[in-house]
């Protein structure tokens, strides 16, 4: 093992178009194997569904590539359209989604929400047990119309992007920007969504609802297998608020772990992985992710990380890292990226085997090839 040829660059990935911006393109190191095979052997598990840590190093955001093709509606309403020649005003456009809502663009946050004002999906009635207005679940059918996915242009935007994903060797990662709860959100506000979790009439409702959308979620992943050979699913659903989750553990396992369970088994049977993306200090839930099958979870940083490392150890990585190099960040010398990373690793650095780091968009590569050389020789002990 020659760690420093490993490290020698032979290329670079394509650029990385963005909002109007292209991304350098990140290094291709001669490493012994390709950054894809290297993040498939750390997502292997046994058959008992614990993971092997097979892998060469740990993996880094650098080792995927983030990509949201035009064709998809979320992808322009969310503002997040990621592909070759991608056109910028897409990426600050909004507009309407998969089923209608229409969103639109925030300046300030860099995203979009659900356009203030707008009629719900899902319009409410009069519940004469609750002596109030509540979302019309009991009909959801009525107003929730799926996209018929068979009618998109897949080999036309998958022609347009032929070259901008075969001249990469990472892990292509398509983002799903509105998972279970967020989507019913999207259909009918927090305070409706949060309600009907909870409440023993709408229950019933949700489940139709939420196994409906597993369904499409199915269906969606078999097209981007076909189209792309995606790997991974960077898949959104925010569970708490910066100080508690929003709902118990005995909720999610009853309202949503059957349906998350369901599109991380339809990933893994295709031989994708999920990254749920999911903000809050919600460390309390992460057991029900790894009962779910996810595979990673990127949360945020006030969740207690090393505890959470300590207690789930390879059941499920956990996505962050050292704070250096990040896209809008100020200006890092060397000497100051390598102080921070190094105060890191002195705190994570045992749980190296569960981390999937964090390089952030415009990662630094002194961050990079330090992870690398670290992770390195750990794991050839």
């Amino acid at each position: 093992m020659n760690i420093q040829e490993e490290l020698k660059i032979n290329g670079n990935f394509p650029s990385f178009p963005m909002g109007g911006i292209n991304f350098p393109g990140s290094p291709r190191y001669n490493t012994p194997i390709t950054p894809l095979a290297n993040v498939e052997l750390a997502l292997k598990r046994d058959a008992s569904g614990a993971l092997k840590g097979e892998q060469l190093w740990a993996p880094q955001g650098g080792d995927v590539l983030t990509f949201c093709p035009l064709i998809m509606p979320d992808n322009i309403a969310r503002a997040f359209v990621i592909e070759a020649g991608n056109d910028p005003k897409y990426n600050t456009s909004g507009g309407k989604d998969f089923f209608g809502v229409e969103w639109e663009y925030v300046p300030s946050a860099g995203g979009s929400m659900v356009r203030p004002g707008s009629e719900p999906l899902i319009p409410k009635v009069y519940d004469e047990d609750w002596d109030m207005d509540l979302s019309d679940f009991a009909h959801w059918e009525n107003y929730v119309k799926f996209p018929d996915l068979s009618q998109y242009d897949w080999a036309g935007n998958a022609e347009k992007n032929k070259d901008f994903l075969a001249a990469d060797e990472r892990g292509v990662m398509p983002w799903v920007l509105t998972g279970l709860f967020e989507r019913l959100i999207s259909f009918v506000e927090f305070e409706n969504a949060a309600v009907a979790l909870k409440n023993e009439d709408q229950q019933p409702h949700i489940h139709r609802l939420f196994s409906a959308i597993a369904d499409f979620h199915d269906e969606l992943f078999a097209y981007y297998q076909k189209y792309y050979n995606a790997k991974l699913f960077y898949f959104h659903d925010d569970w708490g608020s910066q100080r508690a989750p929003f709902f118990g553990a005995d909720t999610v396992r009853e309202m949503i772990a059957p349906y998350l369970k369901r599109i991380c088994d339809s990933a893994h049977k295709r031989g994708q992985y999920i990254v749920l993306h999911s903000c809050g200090k919600i460390e309390p839930l992460v057991p029900v992710m790894v009962e779910c099958g996810v595979d990673v979870w990127s949360g945020q940083p006030m969740n207690d990380r090393l505890q959470v490392l300590k207690d789930n150890r390879g059941k499920i990585y956990v996505e962050f890292g050292p704070d250096v190099g990040g896209f809008g960040g100020p200006p890092q010398s060397p000497e100051e990226q390598k102080a921070i990373i190094d105060k890191w690793l002195d705190t994570f650095g045992e749980y190296i085997d569960s981390i999937f780091v964090n390089t952030s968009f415009g990662g630094s590569e002194l961050l990079y090839k330090t992870i690398y050389e670290y992770s390195r020789k750990k794991f050839a002990k």
